[in-house]
């Protein structure tokens, strides 16, 4: 019986972390959160990186709306790796 009231807690805080998220989607959308953005240092993998923006690019093409703009901006700044 433990075992499954496990399961279904860990299941609750999952979906309680996804509904978060769209929550905080919509505030995006809607002008009601603002981000504070600022430098941040960053190691990873290339390869999973580049898988990970590479399935967030083909997602926001897939799920907008036709005729939406996607826009993508890099910068590179070789004086701080």
């Amino acid at each position: 019986m433990m075992q499954y009231l496990e399961v279904i807690r860990k299941e609750a805080a999952h979906l309680e972390k996804i509904t978060n998220d769209f929550l905080d989607f919509a505030r995006l959308e809607t002008g009601r959160l603002k981000l504070n953005l600022s430098a941040t240092d960053l190691e990873a993998d290339a390869v999973h990186l580049r898988r990970a923006f590479s399935n967030l690019l083909e997602n926001a093409l897939k799920y907008s709306p036709r005729g939406t703009t996607v826009s993508i901006e890099l910068e590179d700044l070789k004086s701080e790796i």
